[in-house]
């Protein structure tokens, strides 16, 4: 499996402009390689990027190192960015913004 994937991100990596394009220095290789990358996880392997099934009204704990207190908190909603989804979730009137692989959610009884 690993070989497969290594000789894909190797060879599409490779194939990536590598010159500066657009505004502020955006350079189009660096910026698009982790889409290709992404691109070819989901096609050789869809069931690795498989996200928690997380919904606005959870309740989750954090099972990150950075924001060792959230736990058993709401989530207050979910954004969609380029790198992934992510759980906001609220504690103490704030909203704390972790990637959705970060957090379980909390079983009630």
């Amino acid at each position: 499996m690993t070989d497969k994937l290594i000789n894909e991100i190797k060879t599409r990596i490779t194939a990536l402009p590598k010159t500066k394009v657009g505004l502020g220095g955006y350079h189009t290789g660096q910026n698009d390689a982790y889409d290709n990358i992404l691109s070819v996880i989901e096609h050789l392997y869809p069931d690795l990027l498989q996200q928690p099934d997380i919904q606005p009204g959870d309740r989750v704990d954090y099972i990150g190192i950075q924001f060792p207190f959230l736990k058993n908190v709401k989530v207050d909603h979910i954004e969609i960015h380029r790198v992934g989804r992510v759980a906001a979730l609220a504690y103490d009137d704030e909203i704390y913004k972790v990637y959705v692989d970060q957090v379980k959610k909390v079983d009630i009884p």
